[in-house]
């Protein structure tokens, strides 16, 4: 939708295996989106659709961004799922 304005190449899980899941500057932003992965396990479906648009929603400042700045805004959406089931816990 033209959101990130950057072309920078996110690697496949395969591309990433095939490199030893080593970080270098080609596969930082990757293996950031596998971390970011890794902490929505147990999501519903539902949640896992959601976390785009409460990232772009409640944590970018701008229509257009960058692979970087979106990718923590969905770190950012991860954590606050996780802060919102643990306060409905208590």
């Amino acid at each position: 939708t033209g959101i990130i304005n950057d072309s920078e190449k996110i690697f496949t899980l395969e591309e990433l295996q095939v490199s030893n899941m080593i970080e270098n500057d080609a596969t930082k932003l990757s293996l950031y989106l596998w971390k970011i992965a890794e902490m929505s396990q147990g999501f519903s479906g539902r949640t896992l659709r959601k976390i785009p648009f409460l990232a772009h929603a409640l944590f970018v400042g701008s229509q257009k961004m960058s692979h970087e700045t979106f990718l923590n805004a969905m770190q950012n959406a991860v954590a606050k799922q996780i802060q919102d089931r643990t306060d409905l816990s208590s």
